[in-house]
Order: C-alpha cells, then structure tokens, then sequence
C-alpha cells in the first residue's frame, strides 16, 4: 500500500524522502555505545544476523532474539513490543545475556518504512531479561537523541552496539 501512495505522488513529481536522511543525527552508528560485547554476544548477534538475512527475502521480521544460539523470537506481524512480551519466561537469567537484534529488511524500501529503536524498546528489552542490544549501523532510526539513549542503556545495564 505504501508503495501505491509513493508511485502516485512521484508521477506528479513529488519525491519520496528516508526520514534517515532528514535526521541523519538519529542513525544508529557502529561501535559498542553502552556497556561491553563479549565472544558469546558476538556469536548470538552473528547468529540473529544469518538467520534475519535468510527471512529478509519473505518479508518477515526487522528484529530476533537470541539466546546460546538458540533463537527465542522473530518479529512478525505483531511488532517489537509484542515479540520483546513473548520473549518473557523464556530467556535464561542464568545464562550468557539474550541479545535483541534489529536490523532492515533487505528488500525494504527505507523511503517509506525504516526500523526504530527508542528508550521505550530499551526498558521493554530489559524487562524481558534481554542483555544486549544490536541494531544495524545506519540502517536503524533512533527515536531519541542517541546520548539519551546510551544514558538510559547504561541506566539499566544494557550493552549496545551498532553492527
């Protein structure tokens, strides 16, 4: 549908513009911003991101969690907020960190539909027992200012790090 409402306006010569562009501030960036990445982190994140690329061509999920290698939820249709709900009871406290891994789609068209992350996502995140947050560096919006951000990471003892 939005793809629709992009192609009638561009035939009156309207353009289409990514938000990213108009607020290239609010891009996630690369490098660990909050807290630190071990090896075991690292392999989950590799993990989330093999698995998000093989579902990048079916349309499904911007986000995963992963746990031991173990995949405990892919975003689908109900969002981050629900998938970050179900995650809950089964994350293991006792075990290396969960990861929360957000990333563009691959055929995404990011004039009209770009990943968000924001302090709300964090706080979810935590609750759900979620250690480690790995976005896409340059492919996720950032809803906040990115110092409050990283401050509110910090606050509830989340890692960060843009891939």
């Amino acid at each position: 549908l939005l793809r629709v409402i992009a192609s009638f306006f561009e035939e009156d010569g309207i353009s289409m513009v990514p938000v990213d562009r108009l607020m290239p501030d609010h891009v996630m960036p690369e490098g660990i911003l909050a807290g630190a990445i071990d090896a075991t982190a690292q392999a989950d994140i590799d993990c989330g991101q093999a698995v998000l690329e093989r579902l990048g061509d079916s349309d499904i999920g911007q986000a995963i969690v992963v746990q031991d290698q173990r995949i405990l939820a892919i975003e689908a249709a109900e969002g981050t907020d629900e998938m970050l709900a179900r995650c809950q009871g089964l994350i293991d406290v006792s075990a290396a960190p969960a990861i929360f891994l957000k990333c563009a789609k691959l055929a995404q068209d990011r004039r009209l539909d770009i990943p968000v992350i924001g302090a709300d996502t964090l706080r979810r995140a935590a609750a759900a027992g979620i250690g480690v947050i790995a976005c896409e560096a340059g492919g996720v919006l950032l809803s906040e200012s990115p110092d409050i951000l990283w401050q509110e990471a910090d606050r509830l003892g989340l890692s960060v790090i843009g891939i």
